[in-house]
């Protein structure tokens, strides 16, 4: 094996740690988000008034 490619071969176990916490970060941060609309009184509806969310549902069927 070359030298130069010998550092990029090595993984750091932080970074592995980081991918499965990033998950449920996300997975909290679309909770609450979604609680957040509810509770302003946005409601699910919020989206579906966006017309690029409209235009991106009907290009999706």
């Amino acid at each position: 094996m070359y030298p130069l490619l010998s550092c990029y071969t090595k993984i750091n176990s932080r970074w592995t740690k980081g991918f499965n916490l990033r998950s449920e970060t996300i997975k909290i941060l679309k909770d609450s988000i979604a609680k957040t609309l509810l509770d302003i009184g946005l409601g699910k509806d919020f989206m579906t008034k966006n017309p690029k969310a409209n235009a991106a549902k009907k290009k999706q069927k």
